[in-house]
C-alpha cells in the first residue's frame, strides 16, 4: 500500500539525526505533516519564484542578527512560511489550491479566517511550558498574562483539551508558531485527524519577552503587519537582496479578506519585521519604508512588546470591545475600555490615568519620571538619561519615560535633535531607542532612533499642538534635544 512514507520520499531517521534537531520530539504523524508542509512550501516557493532548483542561502556570520526571527530560524526557514509560521497541512494546501498566482498571494488569509479560539465565557486556552529553567517559565507566563491583562483571551497552564504546547528546542532551537487555532492535522497514511495540541517553539535566542508576545500573536491568528493589503501603501520590497525563495515571506493578503478592522498600518506593531529581516546582504534592506514615511525604518522590527494598535486589533479580532459598551468611563485620546475591567482604559503609548487623559508617569528604574513641557517662540534645551550604564539588561523589563511638549492651540511644534547615545541598532532598535510621536493620529508608534548617526541634526514637526518624546532603555538611553513652536 503506498503511503505519505513513499509519497514524500522521506526518511524520520535523517531528520531526527540531521542540524534540524529541533524536531526530534516531534511524534511519527508530526514527522509526517512536517515534511508535507515543506514539500507543498517549496512547491509553492518554486511556482512564485519560477524556479525549478532550491539553493539554500547561506549568510555571512556578519550578516546574522541573533535578535531577528528570521535569522535565528534560517536553519529551518524551509520548514516555515514567512520566517516563523508553523502551517498545518490543510494550510499549506491552500495556498498551492490557488487557480493563479496573483490568487495564491493575496488569498490565503481565507484559509485562516475561522481560526480563532473559543469566545464565548467559558472559553479558555490551555497552554504548557516544557523543557524551560525557572525564570524561562516566568517570562512565558508574563507574556500570556501580558495578552489576558489587556483582552478578553484567557489562557490556563496545564489545562485540560487542545492546548498550546510551548517547547524549548535547545540553544539552536528556533522561533514559530502555529497561525490560530489548529483543528486538523496529517497523520502517516495522508488522513486528516482532529489535533489534540499544537506547537510553539522558544529557542534559547527567541527567549525575550518581544519575540514571545510575537509567537503567541501567531498562536492567537494574527499575521505579521507587512501581510497587510494595504502594505505596498507603507513598505516596499528590494526584491533584488532577497533569495527568490524568500519572496513570498512578503506575500500581501487580499482587501475583502483583510481583518483590519479599518486600523492604521503600524510600523511599531510587534507583528512587524524590521528592515534587514531576509536580506542576502545585511548592508542593504530588505524591506523599507515608503515615500513620505523614511523615518519609521528603525521603528520597524521592535520587539519590547506589543503596541497600542496590536491590543487594540487583538481585542477587535476576538470581539471583546462590546463587553463595556455601558461602561461609565468615557476614554480619552483614542483609549478603550479595558474589557478585563471595564472602569479603566488601555491607552496609546505615553498616555495614562484611568481615562488616558493625563501623561504615563513613566518608570525610570522604580522612579517616575517625563514631564509635561511648554514650548514657546525661542528654542529651550533639554536632554535626559533613561536606565543606568550599569544596568544588566533584562530580557522582560525596559526603562521608560515620556514627555508632552505642547503648544498653543492651532500651533505646531518643532524639535531638534542634537544627540542620542545608546547602543546602535538598525533592525528595530532592539535594546534602547528615543522615539518622536509627530503624527496628528497618536494611536500610531512614531519614530524611533536608538542612536547619534541615524537622527542627530534631525528636525521633526509636529502635526498638530501636541508632540510625545519617549525614551526606552533595557541599559541606558540618553537624549538632549531643543524644541519651540514651529
Amino acid at each position: 500500500m503506498t503511503t505519505l512514507w513513499s509519497i514524500l520520499g522521506f526518511s524520520l531517521l535523517a531528520i531526527v539525526v540531521s542540524k534540524d534537531s529541533i524536531f526530534i520530539e516531534f511524534s511519527p504523524d508530526e514527522m509526517f505533516s512536517l515534511e508535507y508542509v515543506r514539500n507543498r512550501l517549496k512547491e509553492f516557493n518554486q511556482r512564485e519564484s519560477g524556479q525549478n532548483d532550491f539553493v539554500a542561502t547561506v549568510p555571512s556570520s556578519d550578516s546574522i542578527n541573533n535578535n531577528s526571527i528570521p535569522d535565528i530560524n534560517r536553519p529551518i526557514s524551509d520548514y516555515l512560511y514567512q520566517g516563523d509560521i508553523f502551517l498545518s497541512p490543510s494550510q499549506a494546501d491552500h495556498l498551492l489550491s490557488s487557480r493563479s498566482k496573483r490568487q495564491a498571494m493575496n488569498t490565503h488569509f481565507s484559509a485562516f479566517r475561522n481560526s480563532r479560539w473559543p469566545r464565548d465565557n467559558e472559553g479558555v486556552i490551555p497552554y504548557s511550558l516544557n523543557g524551560f529553567d525557572y525564570n524561562s517559565q516566568n517570562l512565558i507566563r508574563q507574556a500570556f498574562q501580558y495578552w489576558q491583562d489587556r483582552t478578553c483571551v484567557r489562557f490556563t497552564e496545564n489545562g485540560r483539551g487542545h492546548q498550546i504546547y510551548v517547547f524549548h528546542g535547545g540553544p539552536e532551537g528556533g522561533c514559530f508558531s502555529s497561525l490560530g487555532r489548529e483543528y486538523f492535522t496529517r497523520n502517516a497514511w495522508g488522513q486528516f485527524v482532529p489535533a489534540g495540541y499544537q506547537r510553539l517553539s522558544l529557542g534559547t535566542s527567541c527567549l525575550h519577552f518581544g519575540i514571545i508576545i510575537h509567537e503567541i500573536g501567531h498562536a492567537l491568528g494574527f499575521f505579521h503587519e507587512h501581510s497587510r493589503a494595504d502594505r505596498n501603501g507603507y513598505i516596499g520590497v528590494n526584491t533584488v537582496n532577497v533569495d527568490p525563495f524568500k519572496v513570498t515571506n512578503f506575500d500581501i493578503q487580499d482587501a475583502n479578506k483583510n481583518y483590519n478592522f479599518g486600523l492604521p498600518y503600524d510600523y511599531g506593531s510587534i507583528m512587524q519585521y524590521g528592515q534587514y529581516d531576509f536580506a542576502w546582504n545585511r548592508n542593504y534592506p530588505a524591506i523599507y519604508p515608503t515615500a513620505g514615511h523614511q523615518n519609521y525604518v528603525n521603528t520597524m522590527g521592535q520587539r519590547f512588546g506589543p503596541s497600542f494598535l496590536d491590543v487594540l486589533m487583538m481585542n477587535k479580532f476576538y470581539e471583546c470591545l462590546d463587553r463595556c459598551k455601558n461602561s461609565q468611563i468615557v476614554c480619552k485620546n483614542k483609549g478603550f475600555n479595558n474589557p478585563k475591567n471595564c472602569a479603566k482604559c488601555i491607552c496609546p503609548s505615553g498616555f495614562g490615568g484611568q481615562d488616558c487623559s493625563v501623561r504615563d508617569p513613566g518608570n525610570n528604574l522604580g522612579s517616575i519620571c517625563g514631564s509635561d513641557l511648554k514650548a514657546a517662540d525661542h528654542w529651550q534645551d533639554f536632554q535626559y538619561t533613561v536606565g543606568s550604564q550599569n544596568y544588566w539588561p533584562r530580557r522582560d523589563f525596559h526603562a521608560y519615560c515620556h514627555w508632552h511638549i505642547t503648544a498653543s492651540k492651532g500651533q505646531k511644534v518643532q524639535i531638534y535633535v542634537h544627540h542620542v547615545s545608546g547602543q546602535c541598532d538598525n533592525d528595530g532598535c532592539f535594546m534602547n531607542n528615543v522615539e518622536f510621536k509627530m503624527q496628528e493620529d497618536l494611536r500610531n508608534t512614531g519614530y524611533r532612533f536608538c542612536c547619534n548617526q541615524q537622527v542627530a541634526n534631525k528636525s521633526f514637526t509636529s502635526a498638530a499642538e501636541l508632540a510625545i518624546l519617549s525614551a526606552y532603555a533595557r541599559n541606558q538611553q540618553y537624549l538632549q534635544i531643543s524644541y519651540k513652536i514651529a
